[in-house]
């Protein structure tokens, strides 16, 4: 019987088995020659706050989610044509971390690559026209250091630095994927794993940009003054499942429609029982999520490596014909 859901297993099982390079750099690797497919991280000015200090992500063993989130605007899609969008997180090298003397140091080796999972965005299967009205939020993604996590969580290790990066993949051609996908990264985005925050930088950081962090700001119930005071008077905290990334980390959708399509035309196609007018996250149950998640995994059976990225290019929007595809596939 499977540690984890074959739906991850599956559409990961041939992702690139090496490491990033030391410094990747933000590109789409591969896409058809006639396609301009540009996805621009939306976020970025937040992202970039994080990064100058030194981005850590919590991970435990029930699953946390990111913060900042990874929000993505696409163009250059094919209106009518179908795509599904995924997630997945890769190490950026083969070290172990160790924050030390204010700064991230390298200790040593990188501990044995884990299960590689992707994240399957829950609009997927959606039309272009569905993707480039929205902007399309990740914030639903979560990251676990539980090896036997059988709900699907990505698992990374702690102490570890990694690289998001996301796929577009035509409904149509999942079968080829290495053929006709656009894979994405942002420099930005990249993290180390931690169990608890490191930096004070990163910590005042998450407070201050998180608005469910409230609480611990400098006026707030959680605050170290509040903290102190209760511990004299052993009153117990009030209710917090998780102090910071909390479970309800933004209360926005897994997309958020941009003000000039506030409407979508719907559309079926053929041989799938998928609309473009998919309702919004939030409305979905659970039951109709693992419905998507399972007609997505009878497709993705021979998915083909996806091609290591190298070369650099400077931090504007990402497109097709700006930049030289890499047609290595890797072992």
């Amino acid at each position: 019987m499977p540690l984890y859901p074959m739906s991850c297993d599956i559409a990961a099982r041939n992702l690139p088995p090496r490491l990033l390079p030391q410094a990747p750099t933000n590109r789409e690797t591969t896409g058809k020659a006639q396609e301009t497919v540009k996805m621009e991280l939306e976020n970025i000015s937040l992202w970039k706050q994080f990064s100058t200090v030194g981005t850590e992500m919590i991970i435990t063993k029930k699953g946390r989610r990111m913060f900042p989130q990874l929000k993505v605007k696409l163009t250059g899609l094919n209106p009518s044509l179908r795509y599904i969008l995924l997630l997945d997180i890769v190490p950026v090298d083969s070290s172990r971390y160790r924050f030390q003397d204010d700064n991230w140091q390298v200790v040593g080796g990188a501990e044995a690559r884990l299960p590689d999972r992707v994240f399957i965005h829950p609009d997927s299967p959606a039309t272009g026209e569905h993707w480039q009205n929205r902007i399309i939020s990740f914030h639903r993604a979560k990251l676990t250091n539980n090896t036997l996590d059988t709900l699907g969580y990505i698992i990374l290790h702690s102490l570890h630095k990694y690289q998001p990066r996301v796929h577009v993949i035509e409904a149509r051609d999942v079968l080829m994927w290495g053929g006709s996908q656009h894979s994405f990264i942002f420099p930005e985005t990249q993290f180390i794993t931690v169990t608890a925050y490191q930096n004070n930088k990163i910590t005042e950081l998450k407070i201050n940009s998180n608005p469910f962090a409230k609480g611990f700001r400098e006026d707030g119930m959680n605050c170290k003054k509040q903290r102190d005071a209760r511990q004299k008077r052993k009153l117990p905290q009030p209710y917090q499942e998780e102090p910071l990334d909390i479970e309800s980390c933004d209360p926005c959708d897994s997309t958020e429609l941009l003000p000039q399509s506030m409407a979508l035309q719907r559309s079926t196609l053929p041989d799938s029982d998928f609309c473009s007018d998919v309702p919004s996250f939030p409305e979905q149950t659970e039951q109709q999520i693992n419905s998507r998640q399972a007609y997505l995994e009878s497709q993705m059976t021979q998915i083909h490596p996806i091609p290591e990225i190298t070369d650099s290019i400077d931090n504007q929007p990402q497109s097709t014909s700006d930049n030289v595809v890499n047609n290595e596939l890797l072992d």
